[in-house]
């Protein structure tokens, strides 16, 4: 009796680290694409304009979510602060 439940036992122990080996797997994958997407973003973000206007847009659309217009005004609208572009 004892060589089948050690063969039961043995079975559970390689399934169970083929689990784990698809789980490690998915977690370097994740991992890549959390480093490709923190990449983009900081290229994105590069320049100090860029991360301001993130930031104004942001921090605008939190206001719009969470209170009533008549709580809050903009001084300037957001894309009414733009100068235009001269070439």
């Amino acid at each position: 009796m004892r060589k089948p439940k050690m063969a039961d036992e043995l079975k559970n122990t390689r399934d169970q680290i083929s689990q784990i080996q698809r789980q490690l797997g998915e977690v370097q994958l994740a991992g890549k694409q959390m480093s490709q997407t923190a990449q983009t973003l900081e290229g994105i973000l590069g320049g100090a304009k860029s991360r301001g206007s993130l930031g104004e847009v942001t921090l605008e659309r939190l206001l719009e979510d969470s209170l009533p217009s008549a709580q809050y005004a903009n001084a300037i609208p957001l894309f009414q602060r733009r100068k235009p572009r001269t070439w």
